[in-house]
């Protein structure tokens, strides 16, 4: 099997996309339990959703920037990574804070897979 360099880029490309779906959408489905787990009051349950899309959205201009500076590769790497520890570290969340904080991180790295993967599609074509 030869490597090709389109589908592999194509391939990197979905999977952050999937990463920014599930950091939107999939997080719905457990606002409840999460809600019940910490105690929290609905503008705080609002919050688990809106943080991180927030933080995707101021995140975005400066990881273009940042992506240009240091590379496509590793401004994806590095996304993915921040993605990974935000997540980890929400999953091991002791309060609603530490929760949020967490979700501030996943925004983050979301952000910077997010604008890497479309660099990297644009340069391959």
């Amino acid at each position: 099997m030869e490597f090709d360099v389109e589908k592999s880029v194509v391939l990197v490309s979905f999977l952050t996309s999937f990463f920014a779906v599930f950091l939107a959408a999939g997080i719905v489905i457990g606002v409840p339990s999460i809600a019940n787990e910490f105690g929290m009051n609905n503008v705080v349950q609002n919050w688990i959703i809106t943080i991180a899309l927030l933080v995707v959205a101021v995140f975005t201009l400066p990881a273009g920037q940042i992506s240009g500076k240091f590379g496509v590769k590793k401004s994806l790497v590095a996304g993915v990574i921040v993605f990974l520890i935000g997540s980890i570290g929400a999953c091991l969340s002791f309060s609603s804070t530490s929760f949020l904080f967490f979700r501030v991180i996943q925004g983050i790295g979301g952000a910077f897979s997010n604008v890497a993967s479309m660099a990297m599609v644009v340069q391959a074509i």
